[in-house]
């Protein structure tokens, strides 16, 4: 089996993105949202984020908002 990769652009720039069909959100790194110019925001409520690894939690505090084309 192989992940789901394409080119993609955001705000206009080309990024490699995976694409995970079993995730319940979307991330960006916060140096492609640098990079891009989105507009980031800071949360009002902090996120929980549970990664795949056994233990491994974090929190999310800031979003950030992009155009995506795909094709």
């Amino acid at each position: 089996q192989r992940p789901l990769c394409a080119e993609v652009t955001v705000n206009g720039i080309p990024a490699y993105t995976l694409f995970d069909s079993g995730c319940t959100t979307d991330s960006i790194s916060p140096t492609l949202a640098f990079l891009t110019s989105a507009d980031c925001i800071e949360l009002s409520e902090q996120m929980n984020l549970q990664l795949g690894a056994k233990g491994s939690r974090t929190k999310i505090n800031h979003g950030a908002k992009a155009r995506m084309k795909i094709g």
